[in-house]
């Protein structure tokens, strides 16, 4: 197998792995909010960080072929499981702030 096919096989694994992990546990369901919206800015910062420093530690630690399948599988996984759980849980905070509010209006 080339090298660059070791990269596609980990985005594809990760990217089954991923969504069953989503649909059987996180079940996010996307809802646009201004807090949502920064965090998914920051996600994207983040995967970016992790796209510029990740590959060179793995490379280096597993090989080219090796490091470049770790690597893939660990962006996706964090951008299809990780990263939908922070979103989920910071709309249920919000959802639960906004509750109280609610609550006193309705009185």
């Amino acid at each position: 197998m080339k090298r660059d096919g070791y990269g596609d096989v980990g985005r594809w694994i990760a990217f089954c792995l991923g969504r069953m992990i989503e649909q059987k546990w996180i079940r996010f369901e996307p809802v646009s909010s201004k807090r949502c919206l920064a965090v998914g800015l920051v996600g994207s910062v983040v995967v970016y960080f992790m796209l510029e420093t990740m590959w060179p530690p793995m490379i280096s630690l597993l090989g080219a072929h090796w490091g470049t399948f770790a690597a893939n599988m660990v962006v996706f996984l964090f951008i299809l499981s990780v990263w939908p759980l922070v979103l989920k849980a910071v709309q249920k905070n919000e959802h639960e702030q906004r509750q109280p509010d609610e609550h006193r209006r309705r009185k």
